[in-house]
């Protein structure tokens, strides 16, 4: 009887050693998991973007229209490549969901012609040889035709512009609307967009697929930068 109880006692033991080295090896196992998916993605910059207003100014004096569109500023952290940004603006105050995204490359429109409207503000893409053939540009330099690969990078304290292809006060809302327009891959984006609280915008760095700023386009009216 002595030693059958001795043997009972055992068994118990072995038994919780056994499901902690199991318990020790899952463990183990997803360590390495996590550290490899961690180490493999690539991390969007750290740094913090926000949205000042729009510009809805014009340049008669330099024989063309202005420079309109919507204003941001690095406040802090990491550089940021600007053809590395993608902008959607998503907008569903007239009771129809409304979404259009830009990139760097797409170029404004060149189907806006004609005089301007009362209250129009529009972006110069004349003449044909020096039009904008980009969508973003950092505030406080001149990006000639073909050379503006060295203005791409928006260090913190900076700014940039994200170019529409034109501003419009309402005559029924406080606030204005936007217009912008790209053709890429054989597909036509384009839409109307209120420049207000009714507009979500969303940036999101290519290089990662990571969002890296949202919110809303309610700020500053600027009527040049």
């Amino acid at each position: 009887m002595k030693s059958k109880n001795k043997e009972s006692g055992v068994s118990p033991v072995v038994g919780v050693m056994l499901m902690l080295v199991v318990t020790i090896i899952i463990a183990a196992v997803v360590g390495m998991v996590a550290a490899n998916y961690v180490g493999s993605t690539e991390a969007s910059p750290m740094t913090r973007i926000n949205y000042l207003g729009s510009v809805q100014g014009n340049d008669f004096e330099n024989g063309f229209l202005g420079e309109v569109g919507l204003l941001f500023e690095n406040i802090g952290g990491e550089n940021i490549v600007l053809t590395n940004l993608e902008l959607t603006l998503q907008e569903n105050t007239r009771g129809v969901v409304n979404e259009t995204t830009i990139t760097f490359n797409d170029a404004p429109s060149t189907a806006i012609s004609g005089i301007l409207t009362p209250g129009e503000a529009r972006l110069s893409i004349t003449p044909s040889a020096k039009k904008v053939d980009y969508r973003m540009k950092k505030v406080g330099v001149t990006m000639k035709y073909g050379t503006y690969l060295a203005y791409q990078t928006i260090e913190p304290g900076e700014r940039f512009i994200i170019y529409t292809d034109r501003i419009i006060q309402s005559d029924t809302s406080k606030y204005s609307q936007l217009y912008m327009a790209a053709t890429r891959d054989g597909t036509y984006s384009e839409g109307f967009f209120e420049i207000g609280p009714g507009t979500v915008y969303t940036l999101k760095d290519t290089s990662t697929g990571n969002v890296i700023a949202s919110g809303d386009l309610s700020g500053k009216v600027y009527d040049y930068i």
